[in-house]
C-alpha cells in the first residue's frame, strides 16, 4: 500500500472483496454487508429488501399474540410505527432479542 497507485490496482479490488467477505461473516440474520443499493460510496450492513416477504417465522404486532406453537422459531414484532424487532423464541417461550430496526 506504500505505492500511491495501490487503489487503482487489481490487487486493491481483491483486497476489497476479501474485506467484504470477512465483514459478511459478522452480519446479523437477514442482513448483508455491501455498498448501499442507492449510494455505492456508502458501505454498511443492510436489511434484505425482501425480508418482510421472505421471512418464514411468526409475525406479530404484539408479543402477547405468541402461543406455545410459536416456540423454537424466529419471531418478528412489527409495531404500529413500522419498527421491527427480531427475536428467537426458545422451547420454553423465552424471547432473545436478535436485532431491532427503528
Amino acid at each position: 500500500m506504500e505505492d500511491e497507485d495501490y487503489y487503482e490496482t487489481e490487487e486493491s479490488g481483491y483486497d476489497l472483496d476479501d474485506l467484504f467477505k470477512a465483514l459478511q461473516e459478522y452480519a446479523l440474520p437477514h442482513f448483508y454487508f455491501c455498498s448501499h443499493p442507492g449510494d455505492g460510496a456508502d458501505f454498511g450492513y443492510w436489511l434484505s429488501e425482501d425480508f418482510e416477504y421472505e421471512f418464514d417465522g411468526k409475525k406479530v404486532s404484539d408479543l402477547s399474540e405468541l402461543t406455545e406453537e410459536d416456540r423454537e422459531q424466529e419471531v418478528l414484532h412489527i409495531n404500529d410505527h413500522g419498527n421491527m424487532t427480531l427475536y428467537w423464541c426458545d422451547d420454553k417461550g423465552n424471547l432473545e432479542k436478535i436485532w431491532a430496526v427503528v
